[in-house]
């Protein structure tokens, strides 16, 4: 009771506690430490148990917050722990199979018995002496007792199945318990040194992108990168390797490279958020995932906001580190970089191409690095990408702005901040969860802007929390969505009637067919979907804003050879389908653009340029107009070709 009310007083602190060894075979009475307060008042307290030989340390983490029956059923699993003693064993080989089956065996875990054995086949070495055989023998009773959770999980449900619910939830929350023991981040940091998953590709485009899968979990999380990455090389990282294991223990990860940096294809030009989300779909393809949660981190963030608003139907959950709506300073967004502020942040990040000593204090500027790690750290984002990728991608996040889409976001949706983010404040965060429309959950933990280094365990712990109550409660409903992100757009003949009174009806039937059938090759070609055609006219959408521009273009471009003049008129928002086909206000929003529209011209709403950010594609200005039976004032551009 003294312990408690001592870390109570000092919630973050540290306390050791040393005392005599009890009698051979006696166990530590480590429940009267943990759980002697009364359930009721019991505080929300993350306690790690490290029990090497004779002491035990008792840590409480910056932030997690953990519900009374969490702590019973930890107390529960580290009493099951404390009474397996340790065994004396002879100098020499250590033969973890047979010490794992008879300190189990008591315990009657069959799933924690079956991964320990595996883990013995794994990992045999030679030990010096019986203390070191000691200390071997609690890490992996420690570690097989984390792997209950994932084990558990396994056995009650398949991808987006629902069964024993409630039997792996009392195993998740013994699991966790066990998963924040600090040798057993250390045995996951071990593995992911020797064991690293296969490296595969999928195609998205003519462009292969690097992707691997780790964990057998009950559900898919797509991890989207944000900076560079490079998947072989953070398995040589112990901190980098730690994170994407603890996200595997309760999913199956699936991680990539985006185009251009680590082992994805090198690629010319700058990619869009609309390429780099059609990565993430041909990466899931590839993986046979057909629905997932997606995390998108820093630059990662505003894709996968993207991906979820324009796929509802294969996002079950969102979860958006360091995320953000624009990255420039607007009247209305405040929270962005101003110009010079962003160009001596890209200076500042070029540092990794210079000096070590310089290379060295960009990193541990930008993480929360232990000391030890920078120099690996600066040699990962250097083999990561090139300086002329880093310049592409700098250029393309600078125009980042979706802000119109946060309401077509409808998912369950975490946002993940760091205290100690000096690039992106918290408001910024704040803003996010005021715009989404599903529902949303905001957490900020003790870390820095880049989801490496000190802080990753206790997100890592906030993600799992968010997927597997999601998961357990049966939120992740499979029906198909009715409202989705889409481009819409709109054609028109030119003076259709004038054409059709000098050329006849015959020949303007002809002339007719012939326009249709163009506009429906370039709608094949570009992946648009026709949705409406009135007489001379098209309704198409799409799911890119970049893939409907050049189809627009091509469009009004060829249909001159055919003797026509055609003018287009597009807009991205949230529509409504209806028996498959896209409707409301955002469709009547293109319509009214398309009224703006001169001949052979291309006409865009704000919303779609915005969305291109990073594209060659360039635009005028024509001002801000009151668009018939629409809200607001809006303002539109002309595409220039």
């Amino acid at each position: 009771m003294r312990m408690l009310q001592e870390l109570d007083r000092d919630p973050v602190g540290v306390a050791q506690v040393e005392r005599e060894p009890p009698a051979k075979g006696t166990p530590w009475d480590l429940d009267r430490l943990l759980a002697s307060q009364e359930r009721d008042t019991a505080k929300s307290l993350d306690v790690s148990v490290n029990v090497i030989g004779r002491q035990a340390q008792v840590r409480v983490a910056d932030v997690v917050r953990l519900h009374v029956d969490a702590l019973a059923s930890r107390n529960q699993v580290l009493d099951e722990l404390e009474h397996t003693p340790a065994r004396e064993v002879p100098k020499g080989r250590l033969d973890l199979d047979s010490f794992v089956a008879d300190d189990l065996a008591d315990v009657g875990d069959v799933e924690a018995l079956a991964q320990g054995r595996r883990l013995a086949e794994e990992e045999r070495i030679e030990l010096d002496s019986p203390v070191e055989a000691r200390n071997r023998e609690a890490d992996v009773v420690e570690t097989t007792k984390c792997q209950r959770a994932a084990s558990s999980r396994s056995r009650f449900g398949t991808v987006l199945g629902h069964r024993g619910r409630t039997s792996a939830r009392k195993a998740n929350a013994a699991g966790d318990a066990v998963a924040s023991l600090a040798s057993a981040r250390d045995h996951r940091s071990r593995r992911a040194m020797t064991a690293r998953p296969e490296t595969n590709y999928a195609r998205s485009g003519d462009v292969s992108i690097a992707y691997q899968v780790i964990g057998d979990g009950p559900f898919d999380l797509v991890f989207v990168p944000g900076f560079v990455s490079h998947l072989e090389l953070r398995w040589t990282m112990a901190p980098m390797a730690r994170g994407l294991l603890e996200l595997a223990e309760f999913s199956r990860l699936i991680v990539f490279d985006k185009r251009g940096t680590g082992m994805s294809d090198h690629v010319t030009g700058t990619p869009t958020l609309e390429e780099r989300m059609d990565d993430i779909r041909a990466v899931m393809d590839a993986a046979g995932s057909q629905r997932a949660a997606v995390f998108g981190v820093v630059e990662g963030a505003p894709m996968s906001a993207l991906f979820a608003a324009t796929y509802p139907d294969r996002t079950a959950a969102l979860v958006l580190r360091s995320g953000f709506a624009r990255t420039l300073w607007a009247p209305d967004y405040p929270w962005g970089r101003t110009e010079e502020q962003y160009r001596v942040d890209v200076e500042s990040e070029r540092r990794i191409y210079g000096s070590r000593s310089e290379a060295e204090a960009f990193v541990r500027e930008e993480g929360n690095w232990e000391e030890d790690d920078v120099p690996s750290v600066v040699d990962y984002f250097r083999w990561s990408a090139s300086p002329g990728t880093l310049d592409a991608l700098a250029r393309m996040n600078r125009e980042i702005d979706i802000r119109h889409v946060l309401p077509a976001i409808r998912v369950p949706t975490l946002l993940l901040h760091g205290s100690e983010d000096r690039f992106v404040p918290m408001e910024a965060a704040r803003w996010l969860a005021d715009h989404i429309s599903g529902g949303t959950r905001l957490v900020s933990v003790s870390a820095g802007h880049m989801h490496f280094g000190r802080g990753v365990d206790e997100m890592n712990a906030e993600v799992r929390s968010f997927l597997t109550e999601l998961d357990e409660s049966e939120s992740w409903s499979t029906s198909a969505p009715d409202r989705v992100l889409a481009t819409v757009l709109f054609t028109d003949i030119v003076d259709s009637s004038g054409t059709a009174a000098n050329l006849g009806d015959r020949a303007w039937r002809e002339l007719l067919e012939r326009h249709h059938a163009l506009v429906r090759g370039r709608l094949m070609r570009f992946r648009g979907v026709e949705v409406d055609t009135a007489g001379d006219g098209f309704l198409a959408s799409f799911d890119g804003p970049a893939r409907a521009i050049a189809c627009a273009c091509a469009i009004v471009d060829e249909v001159r050879e055919l003797g026509l003049e055609v003018r287009a008129g597009l807009h991205t928002g949230e529509c409504e389908l209806v028996e498959g086909k896209v409707a409301g206000i955002a469709v009547h929003t293109g319509a009214r653009v398309l009224a703006l529209a001169g001949a052979n011209e291309v006409l865009v709403s704000s919303t779609v340029k915005d969305l291109v950010a990073g594209s060659d594609l360039r635009f005028e200005d024509r001002g801000e107009h009151e668009l018939k039976g629409i809200p607001d004032t809006w303002r539109v551009f002309s595409v220039l070709r």
